[in-house]
């Protein structure tokens, strides 16, 4: 005898099972907006271009577009990305081919000459592979490079700025001497000090007659905007600062400095990209960080509307409490304290820290930043990100010290990181200076890169210059902008922060 189930079964199976199923069916059919895993992203950073160059194939032909795909994936990413890419033993030939192009396209520091052999070289090796067929644009630009034969170095060597000054100077001599022979001899250096009644405009004008090809300087903010007044300039002029008044500047004016918008633009864009919206920014009440701090808060909150908690303390003392009182600590402790009353007994309880904080941001000097960290630990936040900006690290001659630094990340030069293979002769050479007036020297260093390859900076398809401080780009107004590498302190060192393990779980709300 064959079952039939009663009627009511019947009705409650159309009427509200079979509805629901068919929403879950639906609903599992989706794919629901995810944040990866730390060990997702670890997975694909073992192989960071193979499963992401665009239009990558084995050694059959490409077409030129797709060659101006692949090259633009590599040059966005950092040297120590593509060192770590060419070392990992499962990529193929032609996937090496393509890395050990991109990293010979930043081997410029000998000079132009020793790259083009190193490029040519290369193309010897590889005869068959597509980027030798098809020569991205850039390595085409790259072999008509001119260096500047002529340069003024308009920077003081007495005054107030005059130590930075030295160690600038230093980096670019550093850099000069480790160019060819061929291209040292072709280069003619002078060095110029302004009398103190000497008008500037008068003198760079005076260097321009003189058939200087690059005037490098001047260094001070008040020079700087006194050169930004000239209506034009015959011979560019390369000033190693910038003043905020400086809004039309005339051609052939360039300003690279260390500048903190740099940082800070970085800093915005990293969180963005981990889905870390919700921050609490820690600030020391002094007069420079509170700009930056003013800075950071007012780019962010025109982006994402909101800051969570913006918290600022003069002293050490004070900072205790206001961490405390930030992360809800106090407020725990205060409930605990509520509930002994009504119990009349004592309880053992760990306050709870707030739970909503995706990241935080401390805008202090170091001393206070070593501080601050195992303060956070201390009340059981130590699993929420840590950020910082580039000056949160100094010159590493107190690592046991900075061991208190350890797991906070922040932009730096690649410089700090050791990123160079000759940094090391540099130091030994110019102790103590390299260590003390360390991204001064950088920075001289990058000048001196600079200067000979401005043209191609300046092209109609731009090359960025891979710096000690970082992948350099040209704007419209003669701004040299910085994109730096990104670290995190390890043992009281920083290295490399190679992957994206800050991403935090979207909480359920907001």
């Amino acid at each position: 005898m064959q079952y039939s189930p009663p009627a009511y079964l019947s009705h409650f199976y159309i009427r509200y099972l079979l509805p629901w199923c068919a929403l879950l069916f639906l609903a599992c059919q989706q794919q629901a907006p995810s944040i990866p895993t730390a060990q997702q992203d670890s997975d694909s950073a073992q192989h960071p271009f193979i499963y992401s160059l665009p239009g990558y194939t084995d050694d059959t032909p490409i077409s030129h577009n797709i060659v101006e795909q692949i090259w633009q994936h590599l040059s966005s990413r950092s040297r120590e990305q593509l060192r770590h890419a060419l070392n990992a033993t499962e990529i193929d030939l032609v996937m090496r081919g393509w890395l050990e192009l991109a990293i010979l396209s930043r081997y410029y520091y000998r000079g132009s000459a020793v790259q083009n052999q190193a490029l040519y070289n290369w193309r010897n090796r590889w005869p068959q592979h597509p980027a030798s067929l098809n020569l991205p644009n850039e390595i085409k630009i790259l072999q008509t490079q001119q260096a500047a034969k002529n340069i003024a170095l308009l920077l003081p060597t007495q005054g107030r700025v005059s130590i930075a000054s030295k160690a600038i100077i230093n980096g670019f001599m550093a850099a000069y001497y480790m160019a060819s022979t061929s291209q040292r001899t072709a280069t003619q250096l002078r060095i110029v000090q302004r009398e103190p009644q000497q008008k500037l405009p008068l003198l760079i004008q005076q260097l321009a007659n003189e058939h200087i090809d690059v005037i490098i300087g001047p260094l001070a903010k008040t020079d700087v905007a006194e050169v930004c007044q000239l209506k034009e300039l015959s011979v560019p002029v390369i000033a190693l600062n910038n003043s905020v008044t400086c809004v039309n500047p005339p051609p052939h004016l360039f300003r690279l400095s260390l500048n903190i918008q740099d940082d800070i633009t970085q800093l915005i864009e990293r969180l963005t990209t981990r889905n870390m919206r919700r921050l609490m920014l820690v600030v020391y009440d002094q007069p420079w960080a509170n700009k930056i701090g003013e800075q950071f808060a007012e780019q962010w909150t025109a982006q994402y509307k909101r800051m969570i908690s913006y918290n600022r303390f003069t002293a050490k003392r004070d900072l205790t409490k206001t961490l405390k009182s930030a992360l809800y600590i106090q407020a725990s402790e205060q409930r605990t304290r509520r509930l002994q009353r009504r119990l009349m007994t004592t309880l053992q309880n760990i306050p709870r820290r707030r739970k909503d904080i995706h990241a935080i941001v401390l805008i202090m000097p170091v001393e206070q930043a070593r501080f601050a960290k195992p303060v956070i630990n201390f009340f059981h936040a130590d699993d929420i990100p840590v950020y910082s900006l580039s000056d949160i690290y100094g010159s590493g001659s107190q690592q046991q010290l900075d061991q208190d630094l350890n797991d906070i990340r922040f932009p730096t030069a690649p410089w700090l990181l050791n990123a160079f293979k000759f940094k090391k002769e540099i130091n030994i050479a110019f102790h103590p200076i390299a260590n003390t007036q360390s991204k001064f020297m950088a920075l001289g260093i990058d000048i001196f890169w600079l200067t000979n390859r401005l043209n191609l900076m300046l092209d109609k398809h731009p090359i960025p210059l891979y710096g000690a401080n970082g992948k350099m780009t040209i704007d419209e107004q003669g701004i040299v902008h910085r994109q730096l590498d990104w670290a995190i302190i390890q043992n009281g060192t920083p290295v490399y922060l190679t992957l994206p393990d800050d991403v935090p779980i979207a909480p359920k709300h907001g």
